[in-house]
């Protein structure tokens, strides 16, 4: 049996979590949860199968992986007859496409919003002066970009939900209270609604407490 290493916190533990559902792997995969707030993830135990000391990652026999993209493809493969990575060549590289893109670019905003309204509220942290401002700027530059994807659209890729939902929308996964500047993305509201009408995805929420 696979196991996953996850937290129930982490957006990435999230991407990985809703897969393995989504895709019905749940009688093959342990989820082993890590504590971060007891530095479970500092373990020596845990250090040997990701040694980046990071969520998610992935054990499968002898073979150790980390980094929720790269976990998120490896699920779909353990699962015939899916829907959330394509089996062509043009749907998967649209889908890496988003994957890479809220990687390299949205994310990083998304993840300040994230970081400064909602964790070091609940870490009791000093948040970093300016670094709102900055997440601002970026946001209202990479948004638009969704925005115009999603329109007339339910997903982002094809007819199906995809990990390019999943792996955009986990940035949304502590909205309202992370107070992202959504208002003028009508489309971006909606599809990050009908994204919890998928089983998976709302089943994996965070809850803040």
């Amino acid at each position: 049996m696979m196991k996953l290493y996850y937290s129930p916190l982490s957006s990435n533990g999230r991407r990985a979590w809703a897969t393995m559902l989504h895709v019905g792997l749940q009688d093959k995969v342990e989820l082993v949860p890590v504590d971060m707030s007891k530095g479970d993830h500092m373990l020596p135990d845990f250090l040997a199968v990701n040694p980046n000391h990071k969520v998610p990652a992935l054990v499968d026999g002898d073979f150790k992986l980390w980094e929720s993209m790269a976990i998120a493809v490896y699920l779909c493969e353990q699962a015939p007859g899916q829907k959330l990575w394509p089996t062509t060549p043009r749907g998967r590289a649209d889908v890496l496409r988003w994957m890479s893109w809220q990687a390299a670019h949205f994310g990083p905003a998304m993840g300040t919003f994230n970081w400064e309204n909602v964790f070091t509220k609940m870490m009791n942290l000093p948040s970093t002066p300016g670094a709102l401002e900055k997440a601002t700027k970026d946001f209202h530059t990479f948004a638009p970009v969704l925005e115009a994807a999603l329109e007339g659209k339910k997903w982002l890729v094809g007819d199906d939900v995809t990990l390019a939902d999943f792996y955009v929308g986990a940035g949304f996964s502590y909205e309202p209270a992370a107070k992202m500047p959504l208002e003028p993305y009508k489309n971006i509201r909606a599809w990050n609604q009908r994204l919890l009408t998928v089983p998976a995805w709302l089943n994996t929420a965070p809850k803040l407490s």
